[in-house]
């Protein structure tokens, strides 16, 4: 029987000690979702938390840097750009020869 991308995922991180915490995590959401597949599932991106439908709620990791794009709703470039002003004056004070542009 083959298994489904998540449960081999979830089978995976049982494997290694550091990742058992959220193979657990992630084999209660399999459950609640199988349980009730139209059950709510509340992201808090800021919180870095989802409130599941049972009102506990479990922690999830992110990149510090994707967390912000994605709280700004920006890309690596709308990041960039947003400090456009402070590249442009860097660019203006530094001597042409090792201009970066």
């Amino acid at each position: 029987m083959k298994r489904s991308a998540p449960r081999q995922a979830i089978g995976w991180l049982e494997q290694h000690a550091e990742f058992r915490a959220v193979a657990n995590q992630a084999q209660r959401l399999l459950e609640l979702q199988a349980a009730d597949p139209d059950a709510e599932i509340v992201v808090d991106l800021a919180a870095q938390t989802l409130r599941l439908p049972d009102g506990s709620t479990v922690t999830f990791p992110i990149d510090g840097f994707a967390k912000q794009c994605l709280l700004e709703g920006v890309d690596e470039l709308g990041y960039l750009m947003s400090h456009l002003p402070a590249i442009e004056a860097y660019e203006a004070r530094t001597p042409e020869a090792v201009r970066t542009i």
